[in-house]
């Protein structure tokens, strides 16, 4: 006796995807002759148990459901940041009181060295981008620095100005 109706179509369906699937043919029997019905393998039952664990398991792992221990161990945690060197003291008084030698430390060696009397001229940096002059006057047996003048050209450079061109001038030193 044949059937036919919903009930059998979904047999046959079943019977078809099973035979091109020879994978999962394997894996179930289907009777067309009643009801459709799955035996599947003692072992398979665990198997498909144990995957549908996993996969819920790996739902149930979301950063938010994680512990707090855990929030901050993922692989796009941001590196912490070295905290910069300060920036130079800039300031051009700082100048002042220093002899030639600890100018040559600071600076480096001038441009050009002028004497006029008992006063010394130290010229630092270039005339067109900016130019830094420290005059050493004697006190006592060591000459130091007692006036600075930050230029460019003929030009004084306002403070801020003044400022940016001692840090030019410090900034080579800082680095060797």
């Amino acid at each position: 006796m044949e059937r036919s109706g919903p009930s059998q179509r979904l047999a046959d369906a079943s019977v078809t995807m099973l035979s091109e699937r020879a994978t999962v043919s394997h894996l179930a029997v289907v009777s067309t002759s009643g009801p459709l019905q799955h035996q599947c393998r003692p072992g398979i039952r665990i198997v498909i148990a144990a995957a549908g664990l996993l996969v819920l398991a790996a739902c149930a792992a979301t950063p938010e459901n994680s512990p707090p221990a855990e929030r901050g161990t993922t692989a796009l945690s941001v590196p912490e940041r070295t905290p910069a060197a300060p920036p130079p003291n800039d300031d051009p008084a700082r100048l002042r009181g220093l002899n030639a030698s600890a100018l040559t430390a600071l600076l480096g060696d001038p441009v050009r060295v002028r004497r006029d009397g008992t006063a010394e001229i130290r010229q630092y940096g270039d005339v067109s981008s900016c130019q830094i002059d420290l005059f050493l006057y004697a006190d006592g047996s060591t000459a130091t620095v007692s006036h600075v003048e930050i230029r460019r050209g003929i030009e004084r450079l306002d403070p801020a100005a003044a400022r940016s061109c001692l840090r030019q001038m410090l900034a080579p030193r800082a680095t060797s």
